[in-house]
């Protein structure tokens, strides 16, 4: 068992653990050590049921998301509330992992965002790397549930992604 900053065979340092990858630093360069599940071997003469189940996500979540302009949206308070007290709802639509450039984290990136989820009603898509939120970096776990706190009763919330190598300020009134 290993936790964060633990030493690896005396060449590496676990930097973050996740649920299916984990970032070790070798010598100044975060690497990603990632779990695959292999899939079973077939037995003879059966056939797999290949239809995928997607699980739903909350459909009441979102509704009070009205995109108002390009970049900017309007969110009822009611919405922020219902949203924030729904984390793990929240976790399940999107997987979001740390962002490293020159290895130094630098924010979160979003993908596998699913279709209908508060990320795609917020205006957030695969591949985003949020760096910014309201002025304050995004650059670790603790970083990100302290604006969390912030956010709760926040009027105004400013987003800074890159999406596809370009900067993008999104915009949330909270009303």
């Amino acid at each position: 068992m290993y936790r964060i900053k633990d030493n690896l065979m005396d060449e590496a340092t676990v930097v973050a653990i996740l649920s299916r990858k984990v970032v070790i630093n070798r010598n100044g360069v975060n690497e990603y050590l990632e779990l695959r599940e292999e899939e079973a071997p077939q037995r003879p003469g059966h056939k797999r049921n290949r239809k995928r189940r997607h699980r739903r996500t909350s459909s009441s979540l979102g509704k009070g998301i009205k995109k108002t302009g390009p970049g900017s949206w309007k969110i009822d308070r009611e919405e922020i509330d219902k949203t924030l007290s729904n984390l793990n709802n929240i976790a399940m639509q999107a997987r979001i992992v740390p962002s490293f450039k020159n290895g130094e984290a630098n924010g979160f990136k979003l993908f596998a965002i699913r279709p209908g989820s508060v990320y795609s009603k917020l205006g957030i898509q695969n591949g985003d790397i949020i760096h910014k939120i309201n002025g304050y970096a995004m650059n670790s776990p603790d970083k990100a549930l302290e604006i969390y706190q912030k956010l709760k009763s926040a009027r105004n919330v400013e987003i800074e992604v890159t999406r596809r190598g370009k900067s993008k300020k999104l915009s949330y009134t909270i009303e």
